[in-house]
């Protein structure tokens, strides 16, 4: 039988971050960074948006079922 156990050197922290920062840059493309910001910061706040009127509609669902 084969053995396809493979061991892997751990991951840092700072490989993680280099890692996403070089993904953002081939996304973000020709777009400035300044302006790129932009829809960073737009995209957090929706996020937090979202996760905070989820929570408030669960609560909601909740106070209506029967315990």
């Amino acid at each position: 039988m084969n053995d396809l156990s493979v061991t892997h050197a751990p991951v840092s922290q700072d490989d993680i971050n280099g890692a996403v920062w070089a993904a953002c840059d081939t996304f973000r493309g020709t777009v400035d960074p300044s302006i790129y910001k932009d829809y960073v910061l737009t995209m957090l706040f929706l996020s937090k948006r979202s996760a905070k009127s989820s929570s408030a509609s669960i609560a909601k669902l909740r106070s209506w079922l029967p315990c």
